[in-house]
């Protein structure tokens, strides 16, 4: 089985969270609680873009998607 993470036609959300932290998230599965969706559905190169073009909010950013 494939990781959904791996999969370069699917789609996905970019979601944040109350640290300002964002994820890659699968669009079908249920969005966890504390999470928020701010970007999608979309392509994961699509998303990626999403996250790299916004600054880093906070220091708890982690260093992937603030250096991307």
């Amino acid at each position: 089985m494939t990781h959904p993470l791996d999969d370069t036609t699917g789609l996905f959300l970019v979601l944040d969270n109350a640290r300002d932290e964002s994820s890659l998230w699968p669009h079908f599965v249920d969005v966890p609680p504390g999470w928020t969706v701010a970007f999608g559905a979309a392509g994961a190169e699509e998303c990626r873009a999403f996250i790299a073009a916004r600054p880093p909010a906070a220091a708890g950013m982690p260093q992937a998607f603030a250096a991307a």
